[in-house]
């Protein structure tokens, strides 16, 4: 097994995981959390154009 092929299935595990967690009863969903996921809200604002690509610019 390549090592692409390795990282794809443990992706895969992964997400398939994270789906089940989703459709628990103690899991709410809903936006993501703008102070814990910062990466995110910061690609979403440049995809919407309200952020520049570099920080501070």
């Amino acid at each position: 097994m390549s090592k692409i092929d390795k990282v794809e299935s443990e992706d895969e595990f992964e997400v398939k995981r994270v789906c089940k967690g989703l459709h628990s009863r103690f899991c709410k969903t809903g936006r993501f959390s703008t102070k814990k996921e910062q990466s995110v809200y910061h690609f979403h604002r440049i995809l919407a154009g309200g952020r520049s690509l570099f920080v501070g610019y």
